[in-house]
């Protein structure tokens, strides 16, 4: 079963200069992986009972999986995208 047990809605507050599009743009002081992050945290700090963390591709990358493994002591699920390389082990990357 899949239960989600946070939300948080972006709030963008701040203003800045997106030199790509040429124009002033709002952006959050917090980014969403730190968002997703200090909702584990809040969720570990409840006692809910899990077993793994389960995510879409916006939040793989390896901070977060590290994060998940090893402050957190869980498993995860992640979706990635296609052309995101994988490597098991450091000796595998070269």
């Amino acid at each position: 079963m899949s239960l989600p047990v946070g939300l948080e809605f972006v709030k963008k507050t701040e203003w800045r200069f997106d030199k790509k599009q040429g124009k002033v743009k709002r952006y959050s002081l917090k980014d969403k992986n730190e968002h997703l992050r200090e909702m584990l945290v809040v969720a570990k700090n409840n006692h809910i009972k899990y077993k793994y963390i389960m995510t879409d591709s916006w939040y793989f990358n390896a901070e977060n999986i590290n994060f998940i493994k090893s402050e957190m002591g869980k498993d995860f699920i992640m979706g990635y995208k296609a052309t995101t390389h994988l490597f098991l082990s450091i000796e595998n990357r070269d």
